[in-house]
């Protein structure tokens, strides 16, 4: 079986990954803003884990990355899915345009972030 890391994955396309690789048998860490939505996830006990966060606070994608560094040695699988468009400039209350802070800063860390736990494909 395999460990995904699904950002974003309490909605859209997230959402149907984590539903259907928790069906697979596969463990899955859902990261997301909203505990509710991650509540509705297939039942999978030990194998579905759920991280709220905001991914657009810098200090957040720097806890949830401590967090699967501690819990989750081994990672085959991370998908960038985290969303929320801003139409009007906002900036975080860390001081960062949210949009960028969220779809290219988050980005940036979590694949940076997990590099050293990522498995690597074997090689054909």
């Amino acid at each position: 079986m395999k460990t995904l890391v699904i950002t974003g994955g309490t909605d859209g396309i997230g959402r149907e990954l984590a539903r259907t690789h928790l069906t697979r048998g596969d463990t899955v860490v859902v990261i997301g803003r909203d505990p509710a939505k991650a509540a509705t996830l297939p039942d999978a006990p030990g194998r579905a884990h759920f991280i709220p966060a905001d991914l657009a606070l810098l200090a957040e994608n720097r806890r949830v990355l401590d967090h699967l560094a501690a819990q989750f040695p081994v990672v085959d699988a991370l998908v960038l899915c985290a969303r929320h468009y801003r139409w009007r400039r906002t900036e975080t209350a860390e001081g960062l345009e949210e949009n960028l802070a969220l779809f290219y800063l988050s980005r940036h860390l979590f694949s940076h972030g997990l590099a050293g736990q990522l498995r690597r494909a074997p090689r054909p």
